[in-house]
This record gives structure tokens, C-alpha cells and sequence, in this order.
């Protein structure tokens, strides 16, 4: 088992669901850049992913999640999301976009 900080996310440009997310301590530098589906395999091996709010008590642990609307696309079926709690400036649709 590993811990993963996520630090800053890839994104469609028509929408900002999520497609990647970039891991290490500095968002503008990432060490390294994975997909969604990779994480999510990840998360089923027993590795942990989290994000950082403004302070550092404010952690979020990153959870995989599936839409349960009838009307979804395939594309969009499975998913990440940050497990629930008060503080939303840790969540992954907060984070800041990868450098390219």
C-alpha cells in the first residue's frame, strides 16, 4: 500500500471532468501524471489517494465513484471523487489544472 497526494488535475476542455491526475507536493511541477482509470485500478490494490486543503488538516481522501443516472455515457460512467466531509477546498474539482 502506497499514499498518493494529488495535487492537480488534466481535464476535458468542453467540461471539467476529470481524466488525469498529477501526484508530488507541487502542483506546478508534478511528478507524475495518471489516469483515472489507472487510480482507480490503484485504489482496488490497496493504494491511497488524497488531496490537500488550505491548511493541512484539511485532507480528503479520494474515492472512486460511478454515476448512477440512466442517462450517462459510457465515458463518464466511472469516476473520481473526494470522499464526503465539510471543507471543499480540498476537493478534486478544486484543484488546479496540470501544466502541459
Amino acid at each position: 500500500m502506497a499514499y498518493h497526494r494529488i495535487v492537480c488535475v488534466v481535464t476535458s476542455r468542453s467540461h471539467r471532468h476529470v481524466k488525469a491526475v498529477g501526484l508530488g507536493n507541487d502542483p506546478a511541477h508534478p511528478q507524475q501524471t495518471i489516469s483515472v482509470q489507472k487510480v482507480r485500478n490503484r485504489i482496488d490494490e490497496g493504494d491511497i489517494f488524497y488531496t490537500l486543503g488550505p491548511t493541512p488538516e484539511d485532507v480528503a481522501f479520494v474515492v472512486k465513484g460511478r454515476c448512477a443516472t440512466a442517462g450517462c455515457r459510457k465515458r463518464t460512467l466511472a469516476f473520481l471523487q473526494t470522499g464526503g466531509h465539510d471543507v471543499t477546498g480540498d476537493n478534486l474539482d478544486r484543484l488546479q489544472v496540470c501544466p502541459h
